[in-house]
């Protein structure tokens, strides 16, 4: 692509906004470059929109720190923890909501439109939602049309395009894969209900069903995912024994999906499995493929996300581009460049 489509007209600039429980990350980019990344630690405490309040806050010290104003923006994309209240337009998480604070439902869209003016783009989207598609833009979905992205991370979650589109549903919650139940009566999740894939094969669960069986460091302290991963390595039969069956638990998850979104392309990112694929991914697919409808599960690839670290820098980004920026991101790359700074506010 050339640069035909930008000439003549004043720079643009596209805010991704990325909402965790720990952190909220935006990037600053152009049409051909990112420019600038903040980081700066989820607020939990005060009233209830504190958590839009410091987005604002800290999109007007990047708007400063690169010298421009709000008016130079063309939009705003959030990529976001959910789930999503209010037609979309609130968001109700676990990771935030009820975190030392009492927050029910946390506004986000009208006050944030109310700051920055109705001359921009915003969207709202779920985390893993917003995920599927910046690895369909920038990532290992490119080319395809029925793909899924699925994270397992300090949680599990998914995002599906089908037939090219987003699949979003009604408040912008589809694709809660985590709270899929595959164990009846099984460990309480933070969402509130009992067996979902969430409390058995996320990070966090890993380590606690690990220390639940008995494995401790040293000190009889609760082992890290990593650590328990490594004793697997090691061959310890306890440790083994819990992974295999939890990637059974997996299996179940993504027999599941593949039934419901019928997809070319299932995508796997999030630091569980991108730090042990070695362990996970073949054995997951080899349960998925015995145990799945073979109509339906015949060609379905499944591959590690190409984005990986990247996949929250674009997310938010992915759903406010226009396409000849698209493609010019495609073709220049700008995440794999080192020269942005990054900044922690």
């Amino acid at each position: 692509m050339d640069d035909q489509s930008t000439r003549g007209r004043a720079m643009r600039y596209y805010v991704g906004v990325d909402i965790g429980g720990s952190n909220i990350r935006t990037i600053f980019g152009t049409d051909t470059d990112i420019l600038l990344k903040l980081v700066s630690p989820s607020r939990k405490t005060g009233p209830v929109d504190t958590v839009v309040l410091q987005v604002i806050e800290i999109i007007e010290s990047g708007l400063k720190i690169l010298h421009i104003s709000k008016v130079d923006i063309f939009g705003i994309g959030t990529s976001s923890a959910s789930p999503f209240v209010d037609e979309g337009t609130r968001i109700w998480t676990p990771n935030i909501s009820g975190v030392g604070n009492d927050w029910k439902d946390i506004p986000y869209m009208k006050p944030l439109k109310e700051h920055f003016g109705d001359h921009l783009i915003y969207a709202l989207a779920n985390d893993c939602v917003s995920s599927v598609k910046a690895e369909q833009l920038f990532g290992a979905g490119q080319g395809y049309q029925n793909l899924v992205y699925v994270t397992i991370s300090t949680g599990v979650g998914g995002g599906i395009i089908a037939n090219n589109h987003l699949v979003e549903g009604k408040s912008r919650n589809a694709a809660h894969v985590g709270h899929l139940v595959v164990e009846k009566d099984g460990d309480q999740c933070g969402c509130g209900q009992r067996g979902c894939i969430e409390s058995i094969a996320s990070g966090k669960a890993i380590a606690r069903r690990a220390y639940e069986r008995g494995l401790t460091n040293p000190e009889g302290n609760r082992l890290t995912t990593k650590e328990v991963f490594d004793l697997y390595r090691q061959g310890n039969p306890t440790a083994q024994a819990l992974i295999h069956e939890t990637i059974e638990y997996l299996g179940m998850m993504f027999s599941g999906i593949i039934s419901i979104a019928d997809p070319e392309l299932i995508i796997i990112g999030g630091s569980v499995f991108i730090n042990n694929k070695d362990i996970i991914l073949d054995r997951l697919v080899e349960y998925v493929m015995k145990n799945s409808f073979p109509a339906i599960s015949k060609g379905v690839r499944f591959v590690e996300s190409e984005l990986k670290d990247f996949v929250g820098d674009l997310a938010g980004l992915s759903l406010i581009f226009p396409e000849e920026i698209i493609q010019s991101w495609q073709k220049l790359k700008p995440w794999t460049k080192t020269g942005f700074s990054i900044q922690e506010v």
